[in-house]
């Protein structure tokens, strides 16, 4: 009898490793942790032999940032939450910019504060790519006093022209630096951001069942290109104060950490937020209409340099 009953428990418990090697393999997009950096491969494009606009061509250092964790209450509460955002592209090396809210989540449920940081992050890139893979990101620093975070593509990236892959070059063909671009109220402008992300996956419990990953180009004007500090507060980086740059270009949230592009296809700045009106509810918050924050593109400038330089300066 107790012969049987052995075979029963592992013959149960040969059922159970299977069962969990199933459901790890169809959750590939969130336990990629445990597989060895990957080699991927791109398709270079000819940007002297292109029909796309600066815009279009800027807008593939645009990505979607889908960022996922248990948050917690400070009642002890906790929350599953999936989140989209965006971020840029701003070195070949595959360095990516974004809202700190990418790296510490935040989200207000029936009146209560859920706060923690993301366990996974994984990147989408931009349409023009035809890829909808997530790659995972690892997090390289975030600053929640200014808004920011840095991450860093896990697999490494290369491009080539079509049909010579012998001569792949490592990294990205498409990010946006920081420009030393003079903005001019009254100037044309494009914010660039994944587009309703959060409200097309409002179900998603996991990273893995997030779909239908695009990048939309709002175009506006710069209605203030240095905001009043009596009414919206600087930013302080290293001992230097920051003002936001307004804009008219309608964004949603999804867009926040996407990018601000003037016509020339330069990165003049991120976009930060949406301006809110007098609602004193954060889950019934209402705001202005065609009215946007972003960050300067000094601010963005002297962030990236900061942290490249401490990480260089570490492994020397």
């Amino acid at each position: 009898m107790s012969h049987i009953k052995h075979k029963i428990i592992v013959s149960l418990n040969l059922i159970l490793l299977f069962l969990w090697t199933v459901f790890v393999s169809g959750c590939s997009g969130i336990y990629t942790q445990d597989l060895a950096p990957q080699n991927i491969y791109k398709t270079s494009i000819d940007v002297s032999n292109t029909s796309e606009t600066n815009i279009g061509l800027a807008s593939r250092s645009v990505v979607s940032i889908i960022s996922s964790g248990t948050l917690k209450s400070q009642t002890g509460s906790s929350l599953r939450v999936v989140s989209v955002l965006s971020g840029i592209i701003f070195n070949s090396e595959g360095y990516i910019i974004a809202k700190s809210e990418s790296a510490y989540m935040q989200i207000y449920k029936n009146e209560i504060l859920y706060t923690g940081k993301a366990s996974s992050v994984y990147a989408v890139l931009a349409d023009s790519f035809n890829d909808s893979t997530k790659y995972k990101l690892n997090l390289i620093s975030y600053d929640s006093n200014i808004g920011l975070a840095i991450f860093k593509f896990y697999d490494n990236f290369y491009y080539y022209p079509e049909g010579n892959k012998s001569a792949a070059k490592p990294g990205f063909q498409f990010y946006s630096q920081p420009s030393d671009f003079t903005v001019k109220t009254g100037d044309p402008c494009f914010s660039v951001g994944n587009f309703l992300g959060n409200a097309i996956n409002e179900s998603a419990i996991s990273a893995n069942l997030v779909s239908n990953i695009q990048i939309c180009i709002m175009s506006g004007s710069i209605s203030d290109n240095e905001s009043d500090p009596e009414i919206f507060e600087p930013l302080f980086y290293n001992n230097q104060s920051f003002n936001y740059v307004i804009v008219s270009a309608p964004i949603n949230f999804d867009m926040y950490g996407g990018a601000l592009f003037n016509k020339e296809g330069q990165l003049i700045g991120m976009n930060a937020s949406k301006v809110l009106s007098d609602s004193k509810n954060p889950e019934s918050q209402s705001y202005f209409e065609r009215v946007a924050l972003a960050y300067p593109s000094g601010l963005l400038n002297i962030y990236t340099e900061t942290i490249l330089n401490n990480l260089s300066s570490k492994d020397n």
